[in-house]
């Protein structure tokens, strides 16, 4: 492989795992985006149906709607409600605030701002340490947006310093107004009114005329649940998808391996882009956690029980589920930390994870799961003890299973 192309594959994978970049926060990799930006474009606009627009100093991959909807996973733990709220009333005060605010400076603005009647939210409170906290999440999600960049490199203990009232300013920050413009895109408000935000789309190269215009949003349907989902599943596709799904496979799986560098797995039931390390997906499993390594080997329990692959998912009952947090406590006693005390926080906290991994989906009734296919990646995991460099009562799990029981597409 080139040069060229594994820095085209840095700047892809980059811009998917963080939309929002600048060159102030992350010089390396804009670097790659702006050398490489009209092949980056074309990828995104004719495969993805994304647009990636660029300036001097930020870089922006939009995700555009489209008529399957959003296809993202949200967040495994979201950030409040109320954090996001203080985020947008931060990022609203920024643009009129000196190039050089603070986390003091920006509180003040926000209470001044939310308590305007028209402004529609509950007024912020700084006096109260619950809210002080929750703006500084707020902050924090600002910062990694790259639309304030801290001046000092201890900020985060000024901000928490300053949540405890220990710190009168807060820590220091360059407002990126460019960024600021550039989190709330015009095509996305375009959509949220009913109108196409992909827009016409000229002929040629690059573009989508009258050949292709039927297929692009099948097209887009498809490769976005293969890029930001864990699995694409034939049963999750409209009936043109899967057309296009059993049409180019290997055309798809070119394209994934030019853009990632990874290997696009095909079986029965669908494929699955599988990353080549733990950076490559926003949430690894397993990690080397308590929580984790329960899931792991509840999942395993659900899986040896669970009867021959069929047509449809097996469901799991809350009482199945139950008997497999219970044998995973009996076999591994030592591995139980505080928050999975009991069999109810076992299999609790087990559901909470996998259902953000695609491994368990909401059943016909409450209470009940049905077991997606690509649990069966994790069948049977092997379990050893820790090292030196690990406490030796915590059994760590190695994850060598294939991904699909099932056979490879003919």
């Amino acid at each position: 492989m080139t040069q060229s192309a594994r820095e085209l594959q840095t700047a892809f994978t980059s811009l998917l795992a963080t939309p929002a970049l600048s060159r102030a926060g992350s010089p390396e990799t804009f670097h790659l985006v702006r050398r490489h930006q009209n092949r980056l474009g074309e990828w995104f606009d004719t495969r993805l149906g994304y647009r990636l627009v660029l300036s001097a100093t930020t870089a922006r991959l939009v995700r555009l709607a489209s008529p399957a909807g959003v296809v993202s996973p949200g967040p495994f733990e979201p950030v409040p409600r109320r954090a996001l709220v203080l985020a947008l009333l931060a990022a609203a005060v920024a643009e009129d605030a000196d190039e050089i605010t603070s986390t003091q400076e920006l509180s003040d603005r926000v209470s001044v701002l939310s308590a305007r009647e028209e402004v529609g939210v509950e007024a912020y409170d700084p006096d109260r340490f619950a809210e002080r906290r929750t703006f500084v999440q707020g902050l924090g999600m600002l910062l990694r947006a790259g639309a304030l960049v801290p001046l000092a490199r201890r900020d985060e203990d000024a901000r928490e310093g300053w949540a405890h009232q220990r710190d009168q300013v807060g820590g220091a920050y360059q407002v990126q107004r460019e960024m600021l413009l550039r989190l709330v895109h015009p095509a996305n408000l375009t959509a949220a009114l009913g109108a196409d935000p992909h827009g016409p789309r000229p002929d040629g190269p690059g573009g989508h005329g009258p050949a292709d215009a039927a297929e692009h949003p099948a097209r887009f349907g498809v490769m976005r649940r293969i890029v930001e989902l864990p699995v694409c599943l034939v049963a999750d596709l409209a009936p043109r998808e899967q057309e296009y799904l059993a049409g180019q496979r290997p055309r798809i799986a070119q394209w994934c391996e030019e853009m990632t560098g990874w290997t696009l797995e095909h079986r029965r039931e669908g494929v699955a882009l599988v990353p080549d390390h733990e950076g490559g997906t926003d949430l690894p499993f397993p990690r080397p956690r308590a929580r984790d390594f329960a899931a792991l080997m509840v999942l395993g329990e659900l899986v040896r029980a669970a009867p021959p692959a069929g047509s449809a998912a097996p469901v799991v009952s809350r009482e199945v589920l139950l008997d497999a947090a219970d044998r995973v406590r009996t076999t591994y006693p030592r591995a139980m930390t505080k928050d999975l005390a009991g069999r109810d926080a076992v299999a609790d906290r087990s559901v909470e994870l996998l259902v953000a991994l695609d491994l368990l989906r909401p059943g016909p009734v409450p209470g009940s799961w049905h077991l997606m296919p690509a649990a069966a990646r994790f069948r049977d995991p092997a379990v050893s003890v820790g090292g030196p460099q690990h406490d030796e009562a915590q059994p760590r799990p190695e994850n060598q299973s294939a991904l699909f029981d099932t056979e490879v597409f003919s």
